[in-house]
């Protein structure tokens, strides 16, 4: 027993500690405006689509993962304020919004635009919201691109 024991314990000794270099993170991930959503993103894509009115997205009514809470209201946030300081609601509704963003060097393969622009392998149960290559993709493009 005492031989085996030694013996792990050679072997133990005896491994190199490998260093897997830098952390990578996730593939593909970005960091995306507060700023833009504020001033674009909710108003001129999740407003204009309606995509929190009732027995869409909306907190109340919603069977979806993507849910948005309502801000009806309650003051925006200003571009510039931290994110801290947000209005719970408002933090949400970025939070839930950035989970949808899942490619961020193609914008039209995110959820956030390709499932109801009609391109996502799911379909949209609200239907098809607006035509490939509209003003929307461009939204969402720009604001994949702007960082913080």
């Amino acid at each position: 027993m005492t031989i085996s024991l030694l013996a792990g314990l050679a072997l133990y000794t005896g491994c190199e500690l490998v260093d897997p270099g830098p952390a990578q993170g996730v593939p593909g991930r970005c960091i995306v405006s507060s700023d833009y959503f504020v001033s674009d993103v909710f108003p001129n894509y999740l407003v204009e689509n309606d995509c929190a009115k009732s027995g869409c997205h909306a907190e109340a009514s919603s069977s979806s993962l993507f849910v948005l809470k309502d801000v009806e209201g309650e003051l925006s946030p200003l571009p510039g304020d931290p994110l801290s300081t947000w209005p719970l609601n408002w933090q949400f509704n970025f939070e839930q919004a950035t989970s949808q963003i899942t490619d961020c060097d193609i914008a039209a393969l995110s959820p956030l635009y390709s499932k109801p622009a009609g391109g996502d392998t799911q379909a949209h149960e609200g239907g098809d919201n607006f035509s490939p290559d509209g003003p929307e993709l461009e939204t969402i493009h720009t604001w994949l691109t702007r960082g913080e």
